[in-house]
């Protein structure tokens, strides 16, 4: 529900909104105000305008300290910022309302609320409403700060930062941190906390252990401020393994900036701001041409936590007690997510929105990419499962994964001992006939459409949805870094990873009904013209009948991304379910 509280904020001038909801939030053209509660008393206030000239990228504010003259909610470069063509984001630290008298607290929250996964949320929701490419994250000081630890989150960002605090303990003695540690966390000592709560008050920790998405880093040092360089700068720098002599370090798109602005910590002038930001954006825009990382609206959120999501439930722990789907005797859950593993196979089950009016259908979710600093095998959820949906649904991860720590595809190969098809066909079965459906759906995106291909030829019980496809790993190309990994990792004995043909299973392709099967793809891609056309080519090629015709949908996938839209393929298996 969303609840006007003001015509007009006192010092903004912006039209004010309560929500109860994330999906509340309007994501319209015009600038206003909006309060959403997230738990421990905490109001995550911010300022959206949602639509503007260069939609393709999302401008993300974050303030470092006020005086104590500024009311909350506060927020940085609004005025500014609402002139320029971005799409804009300003977020006020909700920490700051638990302890009036702090003036800084760099989005740190409570023992229980991360600020940043409600941040994070907010963003993706609206990134995917105005099919955004990516997102500049910018901020100063202790706004820095919290860029670059939220920007970690975003393989399709950029933190610009500008003299950033790195470690929170090391900014004037911890007198700020350790107020909000002292007041909000209940501890005093800095190494109880940080291992309790990793990652949350040093970035140096988080970009040295390698827990970031590979994000684009300006980082903008002003000389003049020793204190800085000396307890921040300079620590991070060697956390990253920075060589001064050639701009290299461990992280892939860091850059560096040192110049004099002023003497002590002052900020940077708004033209040297404007500047750096525009040379942020153009960085990012030739990074996701080149990179082709998933937009913010269709990459897997990413949550350190493990214990409690953003509706204050309790998640499952798979790795504690995962039920052995045995012989079909244990009960489907009733209401709640339920982990099975066969031994080898870890999967999970959600039961429907609805149980009275539940779809035959069952729709079974597959993994394409998957980023294992974020999410670690097994990782059980899918950016593409729709958080309520009218059918029993289930995850399976591809196993291959779990034969190699840097793994990010693995086509379902399995180990040179196992092939995990018939593994994965019986379990997906079974839950079918425990579920009482009659139906599967896959639902496979890009690399996914080989364990697919190979399912839907085996039984008129499964059909597929067929995203951006990638169906043979000759498309992928023998010299491809995810190819090679996969070879190294899981089968090591191989001469190449030709010689692996269960992926490359053209028989498959001519058994498969092409009535069971929708091809979704984004003809605007470079990747789909260069690479999945060609693929569906070879596919239709081999096939004795009908072929498999691509379609195409307006707002399925971002731009020139191969990545679909979470909500597009809401909207697809509704459609499906309903038909």
């Amino acid at each position: 529900m969303r609840t006007v509280i003001s015509e007009k904020h006192e010092f903004y001038g912006l039209p004010e909104y309560a929500v109860d909801e994330i999906d509340d939030i309007s994501v319209v053209a015009g600038a206003a105000i909006y309060h959403l509660p997230i738990g421990d008393g905490m109001i995550l206030s911010f300022v959206l305008r949602g639509h503007g000239a260069e939609s393709d990228l999302l401008r993300v504010a974050l303030h470092g300290a006020r005086t104590a003259k500024v009311k909350l909610p506060y927020f940085l470069r609004v005025n500014s910022s609402l002139q320029d063509p971005y799409p804009f984001l300003a977020f006020s630290d909700p920490t700051l309302g638990l302890d009036r008298g702090n003036l800084l607290s760099w989005y740190l929250g409570t023992p229980r609320v991360d600020v940043d996964d409600w941040m994070e949320a907010v963003i993706r929701h609206v990134a995917s409403k105005i099919d955004s490419g990516g997102v500049i994250f910018e901020g100063s000081s202790g706004g820095g700060f919290a860029a670059l630890r939220l920007s970690a989150r975003f393989s399709s960002s950029v933190a610009l930062c500008f003299s950033p605090q790195t470690d929170t303990f090391n900014y004037l003695g911890g007198v700020f941190v350790k107020r909000v540690v002292r007041n909000l966390f209940g501890a005093a000592d800095r190494d109880v906390v940080q291992s309790a709560y990793p990652y949350r008050f040093s970035v140096i920790d988080l970009y040295r252990d390698g827990m970031h998405r590979n994000n684009l880093v300006t980082y903008a040092q002003n000389d003049g401020d020793d204190e800085h360089v000396r307890d921040h700068m300079s620590p991070f720098l060697q956390s990253i393994e920075y060589d001064a002599a050639t701009g290299r370090s461990n992280l892939d798109n860091f850059v560096l900036v040192r110049e004099h602005v002023a003497d002590g910590h002052g900020p940077h002038p708004i033209t040297r701001w404007n500047e750096l930001f525009e040379e942020s954006v153009q960085r990012l825009r030739r990074h996701i041409m080149a990179a082709d990382p998933l937009p913010p609206g269709a990459e897997p959120s990413c949550d350190r936590r493990g214990q409690v999501g953003l509706s204050g439930v309790d998640r499952a722990d798979s790795a504690d007690a995962p039920e052995n789907i045995g012989d079909g005797a244990t009960p489907m859950p009733v209401v709640a997510p339920t982990d099975f593993s066969d031994g080898r196979l870890a999967f999970r089950v959600y039961p429907p929105k609805d149980h009275a009016t539940a779809s035959r259908t069952l729709v079974a979710f597959l993994h394409s990419v998957v980023d294992p600093t974020v999410h670690p095998h097994p990782f059980l959820d899918s950016p593409l499962r729709p958080r309520e949906l009218g059918a029993w649904s289930v995850v399976i991860p591809d196993p291959t994964f779990s034969s190699g720590s840097t793994l990010r595809v693995g086509w379902y190969l399995g180990q040179e001992s196992w092939d995990p098809l018939l593994d994965v066909e019986k379990a997906l079965l079974r839950v079918a006939e425990r579920t009482d459906c009659e139906e599967v759906l896959l639902v496979a995106p890009s690399t996914a459409a080989i364990i697919a291909s190979r399912l839907v030829a085996r039984s008129t019980v499964f059909s597929a949805l067929f995203l951006a496809p990638v169906f043979s790993l000759a498309d992928e190309g023998r010299d491809s870094k995810f190819v090679r990994r996969v070879h190294e990792s899981a089968f090591p004995s191989f001469a190449s990873i030709q010689d692996v043909a269960r992926s490359d299973s053209r028989a498959s392709w001519i058994q498969m009904d092409a009535a069971r099967v929708r091809v979704f793809v984004n003809s605007s891609s470079p990747s789909w013209g260069a690479v999945g056309s060609v693929g569906l080519d070879q596919v239709n090629a081999a096939r004795a009948s009908s072929v498999l015709l691509p379609e195409s949908r307006e707002g399925l996938f971002s731009g020139q991304q191969t990545a679909a839209n979470p909500a597009g393929v809401a909207s697809i298996i509704e459609e499906h379910l309903n038909g």
